[in-house]
Formats: C-alpha cells, sequence, structure tokens
C-alpha cells in the first residue's frame, strides 16, 4: 500500500478475504461450493467472523515477531499452513468434525483435514486469504 494510505483492522482484512472467496464460490462452476457458497460477511455470526478474523491476526502476529528482511522472504505457503491449522482448531473448538460434505447443521466439513490432505482450491483460498492480509496490514 502506498504511503498515507491507512491499514485496515482484522476485521476489515477479514471481510474482504471472505468477500473474495464468496466471489470465488459463485463464479466458479466447478467450485465444490458452488452451490452452497459461504455467506455474506453482513449476515454472518459474530463467531463465524470471529474465526475468519483468525488469519489477518495471525498473519500480523507473525509480522511483527519475524525479522523484517525475513519477512519479506517468507513464503505465504507457511503462513496458509498455519492459518489453517488456525482454522481447524477453531472449527473443532467450535463443535465441528470432519464429513464429507459440509452440512451446518451437523457440523461437519470436508476440509477439516490436515494441510497435506487439504484439496488444492482450498489452499489456493488460504494463499489467496495470506496475500490480502500481508497486503492490507
Amino acid at each position: 500500500m502506498g504511503a498515507g494510505l491507512k491499514k485496515l483492522t482484522d476485521e476489515q482484512v477479514a471481510w474482504v478475504i471472505h468477500e473474495a472467496h464468496r466471489a470465488l464460490q459463485m463464479t466458479d462452476p466447478l467450485h465444490p461450493n458452488n452451490v452452497m457458497p459461504a455467506p455474506p460477511w453482513v449476515t454472518m455470526t459474530r463467531r463465524q467472523k470471529a474465526i475468519v478474523t483468525g488469519l489477518p491476526r495471525l498473519v500480523r502476529r507473525e509480522k511483527r515477531e519475524t525479522d523484517p528482511a525475513e519477512w519479506l522472504l517468507l513464503p505465504d505457503s507457511i503462513l496458509a499452513e498455519k492459518a489453517h491449522s488456525l482454522w481447524t482448531e477453531e472449527m473443532i473448538r467450535d463443535g465441528w468434525a470432519w464429513g464429507k460434505e459440509k452440512d451446518p447443521i451437523r457440523k461437519t466439513h470436508p476440509d477439516l483435514v490436515s494441510w497435506p490432505q487439504l484439496p488444492e482450491y482450498e489452499k489456493s483460498k488460504s494463499l489467496q486469504a495470506v496475500a490480502i492480509a500481508r497486503v492490507h496490514i
């Protein structure tokens, strides 16, 4: 971002990340969530927003705790994997479990797996989220 531009809050960054993901879900007919995309940010519960906000918080914390020269060289994939682990922990803490299909009633989700098991399109979402966060924090 250019000099003098205001940085976004963690919740604002999370909002941008979430809506970018929603747009991808709705515009890609091959995306597994095309039929049931995530809800708009403004309709999400406080808890749902808190889970998404975990990513920009993680990126901000990592930036603060990492040497500036190392930060510039840190691969997005490292942050994306950490973010996925954090998301998985939050979802499990919230009562979700692995399931073949995403089911908000039964609280099952197919992405509650380790990073290496995560489908490539989901990894790309995490990488996109990290890229958005790195620009705006």
